[in-house]
């Protein structure tokens, strides 16, 4: 096993400043030198310093100096302090990638040679690779390691997945602020996530150099070490005197300025508190600093500049001799537009851990107060509801060699050790004196290979017949006139890139490109190991013999990449095995005679008993880990093509699970018999439930815990609105309504109590208030109002000299209709026919009625609660306002409940009606919907038995429509059909159904329907081309409810609303037109309705599309402004 007790790793950091390398398991590196090397072009061989000499020792090195025209390399702090003629500096990295490899090799050769003094044949490698680091770069890594320093084991990781390491985190943001660039990495679960790093050139180098040219252009000459002599004149004076080295070349002189003022950025240089600004650091007390030649600068306002440059780069504008940058400068975002940035390119879900876990990394990072001022302007830039916690390291060194430190803690581990890989990958078999070990690995090795086969054959048969489906559905619609284009930017046929490839067995490829392919995805992917196919003897023998290796069950696992590394060479004699498994098998029934009366006698006397042991030393399967298929850390849910590789892969594994046991017995008597043993003997020693001891890293309580261990294999998508809400750090509560006639409503609240406005969110029809926040912080108009005008958690409270008013977000409250497919009633036996028999009658009538008064009752108590001194509250009025935001559906409901409340003589308690594609004229509809109005009002009495409501009936058929929704996502050609008949079926439109499809407005568990009257009401509303009530079939029962033969026509009582209306219309809606929409502002306008305005967007039926069309929700928000909570007078009391 490499990385062990005999034999140390060794960690090496390529950094673009310095490189370090060490021993793993150590505080610090031992070698620390500048990652870059001199070079002298036409030097003869002979001409070699003492590093150099070391560093071209064998003839290939020689040779490779003569092709590259006899250039001498010079490595290490050492050889480049010496000034030489002609000797450029040359940097390996730029933009935090190797551009040459032959310099990087020197630097290793430095390293291990002359640094560590180690052969690298003796020690395996860990090697810490940058965020963006190509395929192509880790191949080249992998080359130069396996095939000239031969070393026995390699591994590479990740440096932000170094630094969460270090800090004993999974899960954090790093800022890595080095030499050479600052980069922004999220870190979730240890893997990095690729699509959210981001990266800028502004490193330290970057900041020397602003400060070098700042300080040459004041007058200030930076003189290197060489290019003076200091001479003392009389004791405690001295006189510099310059010497004249005319071929020193620019690279080196500006290499060793650089050392100088590198050192004067680090001594003196402080990140100031507030943005720089001329005017206000203008006077700021100077600092001195005595440069090598005698002279003593007095830094002022450039030591607070030159830092600022990372939060606000067009300062390098400002800056003399910095002008070659001004065309890189304005595309380059400043450190917290970076941070903010990144955590919005990650899933909502893990957006409030990052921000709460920013990890300050980097040479760079060291620089006074860059801590502070971070977490000061992340706090403001940040949502409210997150918080914001910048974590650095207070020991320099440590933040210096943060991404080192990871690297020797982790090569540290004992349970590491099974991560190395080698370049020999090869199915090896052990061969011990007792030949029943070799029988057991042949077979463990042959079940193995057999079984990863039959994995990969399945896949890839899943995967093929998803293509195939993909292929036709690109094919029909390059058939579809007008279609195409729905292909464009897809790859052919094929699937969309997802974070994981093709598993292929590792068997299959061979080199270089094997290694690296699975290095490639190894951030990616989850653990694919499975269970562990060894014995209970190797696992006693494990114990007893360090040396001892198992072999794993497969080829994937991680737990063969170790044994495999570990095999030394002479174990390819593969005719020794078969030699010794025949004798194996001759030798078997004498054994077995043997072996019993042995076990036997010796069972009675030991006190590790064959028994004892199995129970000490079995192992169970580690929950989760039974298949391979690995989740995203963006995503809940799979496809129904995932689950298909899942249960395939779960089922294969207990298949081989099984023949690998009864094998397992077979070969080893004393195991079988032991079982055999343990049913005759006690009962109850184990436990259906195992509790597993658990310790999450970054808690502050180390202690262990126990928890009993659960898996979910099936990972769907059942959040709720309340799951949404709370986990983006927003308050929340759940309150049932009942409204007259005894269902039970959900009233869902994103709760502000002592502001005095409050925003009431409708649904539509077939949602539910999941609709308005499943698209997070951004998308979502409910987080947007509750945090409108608001700069923190308290109200700001503004007294002028005649009144009082608090400006603050909006008290949320997220409405959701009757009919819910759980059938929430007071009446617990209700049937299916009367719990269905409502129309949007009811909805207007009953449930918006319940859910208003219950929102006044929790408003007024909660303010005179809170603001008990103010008049308007002690009096019994309305101390608040309520605005109304509703779509479709649910602004029809809401318009009739405004008019009948008004008819009725009641308060309707609105102040403003947002109302985005109303329902309510429906004359100009397309075909589709003119078919179904006429089989709804032609077949009524037949459907209404058969159908009473239109849901997905059962909670599989739920589970399943998600999980297509999740297919239509990952086969875009299916996924384009989908959207085409969609649009078809709905008249032409081009919303993006797809996108509300896969949207979870609600969940595998519950889901809203429509009730069969309410789609005969929109019927008869559409046939009578007015907006009117529910039509009861008779004049009697229409007589009974509205007093007269005919329902109530509500666009002729328009004139009594008695609020603002806005009106909102999408240009491309087909399914409710602009000109449906237009028809009630005309009436509204016709009827005298004082304030009313129209407005049109590209869409605005669907609430999904305010995640892609922001300007809708901006227009929403800005409705919303025009409320202003009504002016208050505080109650002056005697005494």
């Amino acid at each position: 096993m490499y990385g062990g007790d005999e034999v140390s790793a060794i960690v090496v950091d390529l950094g673009s400043h310095t490189c370090k390398a060490g021993y793993a398991g150590e505080d610090a590196p031992k070698a620390v030198f500048p990652s870059v090397v001199g070079a002298v072009d036409g030097v003869e061989a002979m001409d070699v310093d003492v590093d150099s000499s070391k560093t071209n020792s064998n003839s290939e090195d020689s040779k490779s100096e003569k092709d590259k025209g006899k250039r001498k390399l010079y490595v290490g702090s050492q050889a480049l302090n010496y000034r030489r003629d002609h000797m450029e500096i040359l940097s390996p990295i730029k933009d935090g990638i190797v551009s040459d490899w032959d310099l990087v090799d020197n630097i290793w050769e430095h390293a291990f040679r002359s640094c560590l003094m180690i052969d690298p044949k003796e020690h395996p490698m860990l090697l810490a690779e940058p965020p963006l680091n190509t395929q192509q770069q880790r191949e080249k890594a992998a080359e130069l390691m396996f095939e000239k320093y031969k070393v026995p084991a390699l591994f590479m990781a990740k440096n932000p997945v170094l630094t969460s390491f270090a800090t004993g985190r999974a899960t954090s943001l790093v800022v890595d602020c080095g030499g050479g660039s600052t980069t922004i990495s999220p870190v979730h679960e240890g893997y990095v996530l690729q699509k959210a790093v981001i990266s800028n050139p502004i490193g330290g180098e970057f900041l020397t150099d602003c400060l070098l040219k700042s300080l040459e252009a004041k007058g200030i000459k930076i003189r290197p070490r060489y290019s003076f002599k200091r001479k003392e004149v009389r004791p405690g004076e001295f006189q510099v005197e310059d010497v004249g080295l005319p071929d020193t070349t620019e690279s080196y002189k500006l290499f060793c300025q650089r050392m100088i003022v590198g050192d004067i950025k680090d001594s003196i240089c402080r990140v100031p508190d507030t943005p720089y600004d001329d005017k206000s650091y203008s006077n700021i007390p100077t600092t001195s600093y005595e440069l090598p030649d005698g002279q003593t600068l007095e830094i002022g306002a450039d030591r607070f500049k030159t830092p600022d440059v990372m939060f606000n780069p067009s300062i390098v504008q400002t800056i003399p001799g910095m002008e070659k940058y001004a065309d890189m400068i304005p595309s380059v975002r400043g450190l917290p537009h970076m941070v903010m940035e990144s955590i919005n390119k990650c899933d909502v879900d893990i957006r409030r851990e990052l921000y709460s876990s920013v990890l300050l990394a980097g040479g760079t990072s060291s620089m006074q107060q860059l801590k502070e001022r971070l977490e000061k302007d992340l706090i403001e830039e940040s949502p409210h509801s997150a918080r914001v916690k910048v974590l650095a390291s207070g020991n320099t060194t440590e933040r210096r060699f943060s991404v080192w430190i990871g690297g020797s803690i982790l090569a540290s581990l004992g349970s590491f050790q099974q991560m190395w890989f080698s370049k020999s990958e090869k199915l090896l078999v052990l061969v011990f004196l007792g030949g029943n070990k070799t029988m057991q690995r042949i077979v463990d090795d042959a079940l193995a290979v057999t079984k990863e086969s039959v994995k990969t054959l399945t896949y890839e048969s899943l995967n093929n017949f998803a293509r195939f489906i993909n292929g036709v559905s690109a094919l029909l619609l390059t058939l579809i006139p007008g279609k195409a284009s729905v292909l464009e930017g897809l790859h052919g046929w094929e699937l969309r890139p997802t974070p994981r490839g093709p598993r292929l067995p590792r068997w299959m490829l061979n080199g270089v490109s094997s290694f690296n392919r699975f290095i490639h995805e190894l951030s990616l992917d989850s653990d694919t190991s499975s269970l562990e196919y060894s014995s209970v003897e190797d696992d006693e023998e494990e114990e007893e013999d360090s040396d001892g290796i198992s072999t794993p069950p497969s080829p994937l696992s991680q737990t063969s990449l170790r044994s495999w590394a570990s095999l030394p060479e002479y174990y390819e004699s593969h005719w020794t095995d078969w030699i010794t498994f025949v004798v194996w098998l001759v030798l078997l029934p004498a054994r077995i005679l043997l072996w019993v009366p042995f076990y036997l006698f010796w069972r009675q006397d030991s006190p590790m008993s064959p028994r004892r042991r199995y129970r000490r030393s079995s192992r169970l399967p580690i929950p989760g880990k039974e298949h391979h298929v690995p989740n995203r850390t963006t995503d809940r849910r799979r496809g129904v093509i995932e689950d298909l590789q899942l249960g395939t892969e779960i089922v294969i594994e207990a298949i081989f699970d099984f023949f690998h046991k009864a094998a397992h017995l077979l070969l080893s008597p004393s195991e079988a018999f032991g079982i055999i043993s343990s049913w005759f003997s006690s009962k109850g020693d184990y436990d259906d439930d195992e509790l597993v001891q658990t310790y999450t890293l970054g808690d502050e309580d180390s202690s262990l815990t126990e928890r009993t261990t659960t898996t979910s294999l099936y990972n769907t998508d059942t959040r709720t609105c309340q799951d949404v809400i709370t986990e983006l750090g927003y308050p929340y509560e759940a309150i049932r309504v009942v409204t007259s006639d005894g269902y039970g409503l959900l009233l869902e609240r994103i709760p502000r109590r002592d502001a005095r406005k409050a925003v009431y969110l409708q649904h539509g029809a077939l949602d539910s208030s999941m609709g308005w926040v499943s698209n997070g912080v951004v998308g979502s108009p409910a987080f947007a109002a509750y945090d409108q005008g608001t700069l923190s958690d308290t109200c700001v409270v503004v007294i002028t000299y005649d009144s009082v008013f608090c400006l603050s977000g909006y008290d949320v409250y997220l409405g959701n209709f009757r009919g819910l497919v759980s059938r929430d009633h007071v009446n617990k036996y209700i049937s299916s026919k009367d719990f269905w028999s409502y129309s949007i009658n009811e909805h207007a009538r009953e449930d918006i009625p319940a859910m208003i008064e219950k929102i006044h009752d929790i408003k007024t108590s909660e303010l005179r609660l809170y603001q008990p001194n103010v008049e308007e509250v002690a009096k019994e009025e309305q101390p608040y306002k309520l605005c109304l935001l509703s779509h479709s559906l649910g602004c029809a409901a809401v318009l009739m409940y405004v008019i009948t409340r008004r008819i009725e003589e009641k308060p309707h308690r609105l102040s403003r009606l947002i109302l985005l594609s109303p329902a309510g004229f429906h004359e100009d509809s397309n075909l589709c919907f003119t078919l179904i109005e006429h089989s709804f009002l032609l077949l009524g009495p037949v459907l209404s038995r058969i159908f009473p409501a239109f849901y997905i009936p059962t909670r599989f058929f739920r589970m399943l429509f998600n999980k297509l929704a999740r297919d239509f996502h990952n086969y875009p050609a299916v996924g384009g059909l989908v959207q085409t008949l969609m649009g078809y079926v709905v008249g032409g439109d081009s919303s993006n159904w797809v996108g509300v499809i896969g949207l979870p407005h609600y969940n595998m568990d519950d889901m809203p329907a429509v009730s069969f009257r309410v789609a005969l009401h929109l019927a008869q509303i559409k046939r009578s081309r007015k907006f009117r009530m529910f039509d009861y079939g008779s004049v009697q029962a229409n007589m009974e409810v509205y007093g007269s033969p005919e329902p109530l026509d509500l666009g002729e009582f328009y004139g009594l609303i008695d609020v603002p209306v806005d009106l909102v219309a999408g240009k491309k809606d087909k399914v409710i037109r602009a000109s449906m929409v237009r028809k009630h502002y005309r009436v509204m306008r016709e009827s005298g309705v004082a304030d009313v305005s129209y407005n049109e967007f590209e869409y605005a039926h669907l609430d999904f599309t305010f995640s892609h069309r922001e300007e809708l929700l901006a227009y929403v928000m800005s409705r919303l402004l025009l409320v202003e909570p009504t002016k208050t007078r505080p109650v002056h009391k005697k005494g």
